[in-house]
């Protein structure tokens, strides 16, 4: 299975309902919407507008190394 086929197959597609408007870039305030009207689990980014949030509701804004620490984590749980 590819990549792509991977992804596409555990992908959620959400509709926006709210406009959010808390970044320092307002040009990724749409990734901070998809997150919280998908309930996300985390948000991974390497965006250091996104990363110096930290959370948005709940939802954890990490860097790929902190996420794959996670997986892991609770892999090992």
């Amino acid at each position: 299975m590819s990549t792509a086929t991977l992804l596409l197959s555990k992908a959620k597609f959400v509709t926006v309902s709210r406009k959010i408007t808390l970044c320092r870039d307002p040009n990724d305030d749409k990734f901070l919407e998809c997150a919280v009207a998908g309930k996300a689990d985390f948000v991974v980014s390497a965006d250091n507008d996104l990363l110096s949030l930290k959370v948005i509701e709940g939802i954890p804004i990490v860097s790929l190394p902190t996420f794959w620490r996670a997986l892991q984590d609770q892999r090992s749980s």
